[in-house]
């Protein structure tokens, strides 16, 4: 019995690394991150594809610094030196600046190499709190950590449609229909 429950493990979640949406999910949950993945390889090819995803996000000017910030910051640059034009210059270069691709790969990087939080911690509040440190990791987030971890919740509405729908409730509208169920599951 146990050598069936192990083959039919295996069968069903032996690939599940394998599953780009899976290990981005993974990967973006501070509470496992990179530590989670059995085999190397598929940790590689995951952050390889996370890092990629993050190139492609653009994200807008407003979103990086407040427009009362970048007005500050572009009157302090007009204003400074020219021996702080160099420094300034290198600074944009090292975060990332207006390159997407390289800000991606940074943001990346930074995030995996803080430590993880613990599994009791809620990552959505971290990711909450952090949101303005890695804009492009956090517009992944809202794609990828709403991934449900079970249709037990859809089933168990589907079932109690089946009761409230029946012969002697034909004339029910769908709206009727929608708001018994709503009512009901929020009970």
């Amino acid at each position: 019995m146990a050598m069936t429950l192990k083959s039919e493990l295996f069968s069903r979640f032996g690939k599940i690394e394998e599953n780009m949406l899976i290990s981005q999910a993974t990967l973006l949950d501070p509470r496992f991150k990179k530590f989670t993945f059995s085999n190397k390889n598929n940790c590689h090819a995951a952050v390889s594809f996370l890092k990629a995803k993050a190139q492609s996000i653009i994200i807008e000017p407003e979103v990086l610094i407040s427009k009362h910030t970048a007005t500050t910051l572009s009157s302090t640059i007009n204003s400074s030196s020219a021996l702080w034009k160099e420094f300034d210059e290198t600074a944009v270069n090292l975060i990332g600046g207006s390159n997407s691709s390289a800000a991606g790969i940074i943001e990346v990087d930074k995030y995996l190499n803080e430590p993880l939080i613990s599994r009791t911690e809620n990552p959505l509040v971290w990711w909450a709190e952090r949101k303005k440190v890695y804009p492009r990791l956090y517009e992944l987030v809202k794609r990828r950590l709403c991934i449900m971890a079970t249709s037990v919740p859809c089933e168990r509405i589907f079932s109690k449609a089946g009761q409230v729908i029946s012969k002697k409730r034909s004339r029910l509208s769908t709206s009727k229909i929608s708001q018994i169920l709503f009512i009901n599951h929020n009970i």
